[in-house]
């Protein structure tokens, strides 16, 4: 029985162990190394790391006089020219921090798109509050638009694109994907509008160490993530049932297998 006991103990220390190793590393990568984008402060240190999945949809209308749409992939950091700039100021007495990202496409140069980060000095948490893309219908995608020229899309600046925030120890994490649309960009009562949908993103605020990295989920993994914690707990639970039922049955069967060499009078525990 004693080595039962210490078989089910290192198991249980083995699975413990394993679990905190991985969930102590540093942040993942979701979207893959080729969609890594980076801002640096003047002293040269990294002061914003963003990784994720962008698709641009966007609605118009074509000579005919019907609504279609196109969608542009932003492409990998080595195909855009990243700028931007984290920044603090004072207004009114007041700190503001922000960050902002640019992309400018290489391969389209009338194409880029730029997201724009704010601090909120209370709880010291960044959060993304909100992106813009700025395309050409001179590109030979559009088929016959009805209009030329460079067009900007922003998103709703007030509010803010997720319910969860990051600083300089926690990173945002979303394997799950969000879409929002673009102000005044919409046909056909808002049932057809332009927007940008996020994927698989990974964002934080200066450089964050394995040893201090803690994860943020947007509200989507959060739920995902309890709703796939019940059937765990329920399968452990039902798991240690059946544990204790074996063991339970070992006892009890040793006891007996004793108990009947000690009435037939040679129990080999007392020799």
């Amino acid at each position: 029985m004693a080595v039962v006991w210490r078989v089910c103990f290192l198991l249980l220390l083995l699975a413990t162990v394993c679990a905190f190793a991985k969930s102590s590393g540093g942040p993942p990568n979701l979207a893959g190394e080729d969609y890594v984008y980076t801002l640096k402060g003047q002293d040269g240190s990294l002061c914003l790391y963003a990784s994720f999945n962008l698709t641009f949809t966007i609605h118009y209308i074509n000579d005919s006089m019907n609504i279609t749409s196109e969608s542009f992939q932003l492409p990998p950091s080595k195909e855009v020219s990243i700028g931007g700039q984290c920044s603090n100021a004072t207004r009114n007495d007041t700190k503001i921090s922000t960050a902002k990202l640019v992309l400018n496409w290489t391969n389209h140069t009338d194409f880029s798109t730029s997201l724009n980060f704010v601090k909120n000095e209370s709880s010291d948490m960044w959060y993304l509050s909100q992106c813009n893309f700025t395309f050409s219908f001179n590109n030979s995608k559009f088929v016959n638009p009805e209009e030329f020229g460079k067009m900007t899309y922003w998103t709703n600046p007030n509010a803010t694109m997720f319910n969860r925030s990051f600083s300089l120890s926690n990173y945002f994490y979303c394997k799950s994907e969000r879409t929002y649309n673009f102000d005044g960009a919409c046909f056909n009562n808002g049932s057809s509008c332009s927007s940008v949908l996020l994927q698989k993103a990974v964002m934080y605020m200066g450089n964050i160490t394995e040893d201090k990295a803690s994860r943020r989920l947007c509200e989507e993994d959060y739920v995902l993530e309890q709703e796939k914690l019940v059937p765990i707990i329920v399968g452990a639970i039902l798991a240690f049932l059946l544990l204790a039922i074996f063991v339970s049955y070992v006892i009890s069967y040793v006891y007996r297998k004793r108990k009947e060499r000690s009435i037939r009078g040679y129990d080999p525990v007392s020799v």
